[in-house]
């Protein structure tokens, strides 16, 4: 009867051991979801299902001759290289947030049991206890250090939309620089043209005694100076469509690669600022101070994260005899008690890191007004250029260059007045393309690196 009860009472403790493991093991996950390791969640799901469709790219937009500035943005985001390591970048940190919210890895131990002597001319037997240990970190340490993490996820979130930003830009610069290219090529082409036929005339005249020689070498090493710039022209618009490609994510060395046009249907805008109104989107859109705010806000998860080290740990194991005819079980708690002067160090270390988070804000700010001061000036810069030569450098030199034209041709005017008139005529027209060009590029650097208004292209 003994012997009966005796083996109820084994199996009850071995039943216990192993709910216990189960308990245990149930209880690992500790801390909830916070609400920015949620919110993380959610905006990685989000834009993941625009960006990366099952894992995929989504169908690239076709890009020809007519294709919009938009339709060359949204193909670089979703092509570029760059977009995408700082896409996983973030899809890394978003993925591991719920290890974090776990207890330290539990412990199995196996122990054996020797005892010495013997009862009753019999050796006592050999006793092997298996047994699980758990650590439970104190209250708030794993939910500080879910919120740090979270918050280092939403970093990475904001370095990613820093580089859709940046391609748009780039991609919108390279745009217009090949604008600015194309049409100083025709102007050029043209200049040689009209040099051409002015040699052609002068030669003639030259038969009849009209003209001397020396115009002839004079226009002849003014079509060989404006050949080369023209060369030097081309020479450029390739490197332009390299560079362009490779902001689109496209190799231009790779075998059967066809790069697609340049983009031909520019928007140019006649936008006027206001300096504080932009000011106030600055502080509202742009990511990088946005990153900067959430790195305060980790820096301050981590002081209060130093702070709860100085609460005790706890452990909990049980080691159960289940492989023997003897029943034992042996439950243990355990403490940890932190080193004091460690935890010290620990929390004036994370106090010093969140002076540097918040210092860095402050300077980023200042940093920023300066850029958009220098932007703006540049854009009204650019645009006072643009109204000089459209408005009176383009239609007197235009007429300029009639007269000079006719009074050379009736031989009332010397070749150095015409080769005058027809070089400050490039020069007027060069600077004209460029100030056109430059005042979109400087707005464009103004709202997408500085103000960080996403355009219609880059938004997911």
């Amino acid at each position: 009867m003994r012997n009966n009860h005796a083996a109820v009472k084994s199996k009850i403790r071995k039943w216990f051991f192993i709910f216990f493991v189960l308990f245990l093991s149930g209880c690992a996950n500790l801390q909830k979801p916070t609400k920015t390791e949620k919110e993380q969640v959610e905006k990685f799901k989000e834009i993941k299902n625009i960006y990366r469709t099952e894992g995929k790219k989504p169908p690239l937009p076709v890009l020809t001759s007519k294709s919009t500035l938009q339709d060359y943005i949204r193909y670089a985001i979703y092509n570029n290289p760059a977009i995408e390591k700082t896409f996983y970048q973030w899809e890394k940190n978003v993925k591991i947030l719920p290890v974090y919210r776990y207890a330290p890895n539990p412990q199995f131990s196996l122990e054996e049991q020797i005892t010495s002597g013997m009862m009753n001319n019999v050796l006592p037997p050999l006793m092997t206890m298996p047994g699980i240990m758990l650590s439970y970190p104190a209250k708030k340490k794993l939910y500080f250090l879910t919120e740090a993490m979270a918050l280092k996820a939403k970093e990475k979130q904001y370095i990613f939309q820093k580089e859709i930003l940046k391609t748009a830009f780039t991609v919108k610069y390279f745009a217009y620089q090949y604008w600015i290219t194309n049409k100083k090529i025709k102007l050029t082409e043209n200049i040689i043209n009209t040099l051409e036929s002015m040699e052609n005339i002068t030669l003639t005249k030259i038969q009849t005694g009209n003209n001397s020689l020396l115009d002839v070498i004079d226009i002849q090493i003014e079509i060989q100076k404006f050949k080369n710039i023209l060369a030097n022209l081309k020479d450029y618009k390739h490197v332009l469509r390299v560079e362009f490609a490779q902001v689109l994510g496209i190799n231009p060395y790779l075998k059967n690669i066809r790069l697609p046009p340049m983009p031909e249907n520019l928007p140019f805008t006649n936008t006027e600022f206001k300096e504080s109104k932009i000011w106030n989107t600055v502080k509202k859109h742009n990511p990088t101070l946005a990153l900067l705010k959430t790195g305060i806000q980790q820096a301050e998860a981590f002081v209060s994260l130093a702070y709860s080290q100085s609460k005790i740990n706890f452990g909990v194991s049980l080691m159960q005899s289940i492989f023997s005819s003897m029943s034992l079980t042996e439950p243990l708690i355990t403490l940890s008690i932190p080193w004091r002067q460690k935890i010290m160090a620990e929390i004036s270390a994370s106090k010093s890191g969140e002076k540097e988070a918040k210092a860095s804000f402050s300077a980023q700010q200042l940093e920023l007004a300066a850029m958009l001061a220098d932007g703006l000036f540049r854009w009204r810069q650019a645009n006072r250029a643009y109204l000089l030569y459209k408005t009176s450098l383009i239609p007197e030199i235009k007429a300029v260059m009639q007269i000079e034209t006719t009074s050379y041709q009736t031989g009332n005017a010397s070749i150095e007045k015409f080769l005058k008139a027809q070089n400050t005529y490039f020069n007027f027209y060069s600077n004209y393309f460029s100030s056109m060009a430059m005042r979109e590029i400087n707005l464009n650097e103004i709202s997408l690196i500085i103000a960080g208004i996403v355009p219609k292209g880059a938004k997911l």
